[in-house]
C-alpha cells in the first residue's frame, strides 16, 4: 500500500498481523533497531494487533524471522 508521508513522498506500508499486543509491542522495537519506523494497531475486523511499517516486507519478514516473532502477513488488498 502507498501513501504519502509528511514530507509528501511515497513510501511503503507494510502490515503484518500479530497474536498479541506483546509480540506486536516488541516487533515495534526491533524493527526500530534495525532501522524500521513502525506503529502498532488494531487489526482490522478482529481483536487483534498488527505492526504497520514503513518497509517493504521482505526486510520486515527478517527481522521478525530473526527474532522468531510469529506473524502473518496482511493481505493489501483487502
Amino acid at each position: 500500500m502507498l501513501f504519502y508521508n509528511q514530507k509528501g513522498g511515497i513510501s511503503m506500508e507494510c502490515i503484518m498481523e500479530l497474536p498479541s499486543v506483546t509480540y506486536a509491542q516488541k516487533a515495534k522495537i526491533y524493527l526500530k533497531e534495525n532501522g524500521i519506523s513502525s506503529e502498532v494497531i488494531r487489526s482490522k475486523g478482529s481483536c487483534g494487533y498488527s505492526i504497520a511499517a514503513n518497509a517493504e516486507c521482505s526486510r520486515v519478514k527478517a527481522v521478525l524471522d530473526m527474532k522468531n516473532i510469529p506473524y502473518k502477513e496482511k493481505n493489501m488488498s483487502s
